[in-house]
């Protein structure tokens, strides 16, 4: 077991945004500041939540960033801090938390630095600017954790950085929370179909809604709950009206607490079309929770699904191949049962908070050689 008790200075997300929106970065570091690796180490929090979902605008953002960046010059000159632990996005979310790695090098202090975004490595593509960047901040950092080894992989090849610098630690659940949650779908009767988080249009959801309507006369006994919110709500819902769908599909809002939970109960299919994702927690989710996953095979998810084996995988964009998977679910109830089953065992072998803690406190104590 570990025996030091390291000072660890932690930027991430800690708290629900304003409008009581929360997401993947909110669940990571809550879930693990609250597991055994409280008992080993001295977390000192610096909350980098953003207002609201979307981001406002990059002006509402600078105050509460320039706040934070003074906190931790505060905290790295007037306290013992042992490393900095640093969850990082793209875009503002890297500009903000680069400069603290940087600052954080030049107090000599261990950096470790955890990239969650579904859209990094794209955006390196496309500019300059955010590769050197991006180049900077991982090179300053002692260690980069990816989410997967796609991430991981991609990250080498794009940056010329050492491969030893990148570590691939899965993304975690406390996976007790979801053993209520189980449900089988039935041989007969209504299965219900679920898709949750941001109702956005690179989630997927368009696609989802036409592909919901192309399998219209097979919808009978199959209801579709779209849950979240988001800059493509509206749109949906319009969609949902143009082809007479209301009697099969509902959208509940953003739903938190005993409301999602009773949702994701009740659910026997999870969807997740989204164009890019980094390792989506909510896909994690409903795999603990025992659902049948269809998902695109985007970021670090082929990662974690294998096609037909504990879920569904399809391209991105491809609005006929979820169609495809969709029907197939609806048709083969026994797959149904086979993909949910398979889906747990597989977050219990490779994402249980009670082995991943370890391997994020021999980072953080330097016991990792």
């Amino acid at each position: 077991m570990p025996k030091s008790n390291p000072r660890v200075l932690f930027i991430g997300g800690f708290k629900p945004a304003n409008d009581g929106a929360v997401g993947g970065q909110f669940y990571a570091c809550s879930t693990l500041v609250n597991s055994p690796i409280k008992e080993h180490i001295k977390f000192i929090k610096i909350d980098s939540t953003v207002a609201s979902v979307p981001p406002p605008a990059l002006i509402v953002r600078v105050i509460p960033a320039i706040s934070r960046v003074l906190k931790v010059i505060y905290f790295l000159s007037s306290s013992k801090v042992d490393s900095v632990l640093v969850f990082t996005a793209h875009g503002a979310s890297l500009l903000e938390k680069g400069l603290i790695v940087f600052i954080a090098r030049l107090f000599r202090k261990k950096t470790v630095t955890f990239p969650r975004s579904g859209f990094l490595i794209d955006e390196c593509k496309r500019s300059r600017f955010w590769r050197w960047y991006t180049r900077m901040v991982f090179r300053h950092s002692n260690w980069v954790v990816c989410q997967g080894d796609y991430w991981r992989q991609g990250f080498i090849e794009l940056l010329g950085l050492p491969e030893g610098k990148f570590i691939t630690i899965m993304n975690w659940l406390d996976i007790s929370e979801y053993n209520s949650l189980f449900s089988v779908a039935p041989d007969n009767g209504e299965l219900r179909i679920l898709f949750m988080g941001w109702v956005d249009q690179d989630k997927g959801i368009i696609e989802f809604v036409n592909s919901i309507a192309k399998l219209r006369s097979r919808l009978g006994n199959v209801r579709v709950t779209i849950a979240g919110k988001g800059n493509a709500l509206d749109a949906a819902k319009n969609l949902v009206g143009k082809y007479q769908l209301e009697d099969y599909v509902n959208f509940p809002g953003w739903v938190i607490g005993d409301k999602k939970e009773e949702l994701i109960k009740r659910s026997h299919i999870f969807v997740l079309p989204s164009y890019a994702e980094g390792m989506p927690n909510a896909l994690l989710e409903a795999m603990a929770a025992k659902k049948a996953v269809i998902s695109t095979s985007v970021g670090a998810i082929p990662d974690v699904l294998k096609n037909f084996e504990n879920g569904l995988l399809i391209p991105p964009r491809d609005e006929d191949a979820l169609t495809r998977a969709l029907e197939t679910c609806i048709e083969d109830r026994d797959l149904v049962t086979r993909l949910s089953e398979n889906a747990r065992k597989s977050i219990e072998k490779n994402h249980d908070i009670e082995s991943a803690w370890v391997s994020v406190f021999r980072l953080l104590d330097g016991s990792r050689v």
